[in-house]
């Protein structure tokens, strides 16, 4: 019989609930995720199942990519001798689904009746809005910033096309840090910055430090925020 320890923590025995759910890896990665670790079962199968079940269909998709992360982790311990930290490799595959859903559609994209309406800020307020936009197979993309104020009026824009981005997380992240930026150079003390990147406004209001490689960058993110 060959060896039976986990790749990725060194236990004595693999298996899928201890791999997926009991690992620390996997456990540091549903952590990173937000989401309540699956463990706890001798059949991860009928588990997932059950979640599948139980959950929305969105929160599923999340806790997929967070398997699939895992598994792929495994993998590459493996095979090539390499992995990503838990917080990388869950950042990228939740990439990976946000640029598939924007590339096959989504309930939304399918009725474009449904149009989402920009919200203006206080009076005496401006807001500034940032996109990115991020091709997998070509680790190229690109980013925009607008700052209106309370009518709606342009005040400041800015793009910034890059080249060996990581993600489409990665992507929006500078550009929501190229905007804040701007507002500082221009000195708008009174400021929202909003985002369209859920797993982004996540990832700002953690509490606890970010160790992945992207953290010094939203480390610089959040000083700005708390500025303001």
């Amino acid at each position: 019989m060959g060896d039976m320890s986990c790749l990725l923590c060194n236990h004595d025995h693999e298996d899928g609930v201890h791999l997926l759910g009991n690992c620390p890896y996997a456990q540091e990665a549903w952590i990173a995720a937000s989401l309540q670790p699956v463990v706890g079962t001798t059949n991860m199968k009928d588990h997932v199942l059950a979640i599948s079940q139980s959950v929305p269909k969105e929160k599923f998709a999340q806790v997929l990519m967070v398997l699939w992360s895992i598994w792929t982790n495994m993998n590459s311990q493996l095979w090539e001798n390499k992995r990503h930290r838990p917080m990388d490799a869950v950042l990228l595959n939740f990439g990976w689904h946000n640029d598939f859903i924007k590339t096959n559609g989504s309930e939304a994209a399918a009725q474009p009746h449904q149009i989402m309406h920009w919200i203006k800020p206080e009076l005496g307020w401006v807001k500034c809005n940032s996109d990115g936009a991020f091709i997998s197979g070509t680790r190229r993309g690109g980013c925009g910033v607008v700052i209106r104020n309370e009518s709606g009026d342009f005040m400041a824009g800015a793009p910034k096309p890059c080249r060996q981005w990581t993600s489409s997380f990665h992507v929006e992240l500078l550009a929501l840090l190229e905007g804040m930026k701007l507002a500082e150079t221009l000195n708008y003390p009174k400021i929202i910055f909003e985002t369209d990147c859920l797993l982004l406004v996540h990832a700002l209001n953690q509490e606890t430090a970010d160790i992945s490689s992207l953290g010094l960058i939203l480390a610089e993110a959040k000083e700005i925020m708390n500025r303001h």
